[in-house]
């Protein structure tokens, strides 16, 4: 019975409250409609239009995709070389944005490498991501070809520490002509670290 006689009680003064706060509001008078400034009006943004692959990837991609027989040379760190004969397969990926090439050497511990490359069109620059089976990567970028020829510029990361990397590409008839250098010493001096050249 307290308890609902407390109940009952703060109901009452619940009401009596509102009452009383609408004696108080009985004299005052609403804002009417037109009295209500209008919200400013913003156009809407144009709808989000979807990124469609830079049309240079493409038209590399006519004469670069499929599978190529590489032979050349690797320089060891003695100066000496060694014959590298490969494979490189390259496919159009990605609904058609990267161009994703793979190289295999034959045999047990051959030497691998996966790249990735694209273009971008508002800076007019081709990227390529890699990685190969001994922890290395690396970043590069290019502007492209010119009279046949593609340098690639970037930065290598490897047990052996940072370095700066050059790679050439020439077009030689159907073949596809390619070296490279690196420099640990931030580009004083620089070793060439292999040579090939591949064909369809």
């Amino acid at each position: 019975m307290k308890f609902t006689a407390m109940m009952t009680s703060a109901m009452i003064l619940s009401v009596a409250a509102h009452a009383h706060a609408d004696d108080k509001n009985a004299n005052k008078v609403e804002p009417t409609a037109s009295a209500v400034a209008p919200l400013p009006s913003k156009p809407l943004p144009p709808p989000m239009m979807a990124p469609v692959p830079a049309p240079e990837i493409a038209a590399v991609a006519k004469t670069a995709v499929g599978t190529w027989k590489c032979k050349g040379i690797m320089m060891l760190p003695n100066g000496s070389s060694v014959p590298m004969v490969s494979t490189m397969k390259i496919k159009l990926e990605l609904d058609g944005f990267w161009l994703h090439g793979t190289m295999v050497q034959p045999g047990k511990g051959g030497f691998k490498f996966e790249a990735m490359t694209t273009y971008d069109a508002n800076t007019k620059t081709w990227h390529r991501l890699q990685g190969d089976n001994m922890g290395a990567h690396e970043v590069a970028t290019s502007d492209g070809s010119k009279d046949g020829k593609m340098v690639w510029n970037g930065t290598s990361r490897s047990s052996m520490g940072m370095a700066l990397a050059r790679h050439y590409e020439e077009n030689v008839g159907k073949a596809m002509k390619m070296w490279g250098e690196y420099s640990t010493d931030k580009g004083k001096s620089w070793f060439k670290a292999y040579e090939t050249t591949c064909t369809k």
